[in-house]
C-alpha cells in the first residue's frame, strides 16, 4: 500500500496525516502544491477541484485506489481496513442504499 499526499506550506492537517500513515506502516510521497504548479494541477484534477489540503490518493496492494480530501482519522481507518463505511469526503465506491418507495397519502 502506498499514498501520495498533496500538501501546502503551513497546512495544519498534513503533519497529523503523515504521523498517522507512518504509524500504520503506509509509505507515502509528499507533493507540495506551492512548490510545483504541476502538483497543484494534479491535485485539483484528482480532488475534483477541492482546493484544500491535504488531498491523498491511497493505492492498495490489490490496485484499488481511494482519494481522500482533508484528514479525518475515521475516514482513513475505513479506507485502510476496507471496512464498509461511508466516507463523507472521499471519492470512492460506496454501495448505494436500497431505493425506498415514496409514501402515499390519502389526503386530498
Amino acid at each position: 500500500m502506498k499514498a501520495v499526499i498533496y500538501t501546502q506550506n503551513n497546512c495544519q492537517f498534513t503533519p497529523q496525516e503523515k504521523t498517522y500513515l507512518t504509524s500504520k506502516g503506509v509509505t507515502f510521497e509528499e507533493r507540495n502544491v506551492e512548490a510545483n504548479k504541476t502538483f497543484l494541477d494534479e491535485m485539483m484534477k484528482l480532488g475534483a477541484n477541492f482546493a484544500g489540503t491535504p488531498v491523498t490518493q491511497i493505492t492498495k496492494d490489490d490496485g484499488t485506489t481511494a482519494v481522500l480530501k482533508g484528514f479525518t482519522q475515521t475516514e482513513f481507518d475505513a479506507v485502510l481496513t476496507g471496512a464498509p463505511v461511508a466516507v463523507a469526503n472521499a471519492d470512492m465506491t460506496v454501495p448505494a442504499p436500497d431505493p425506498v418507495a415514496p409514501a402515499t397519502s390519502d389526503v386530498v
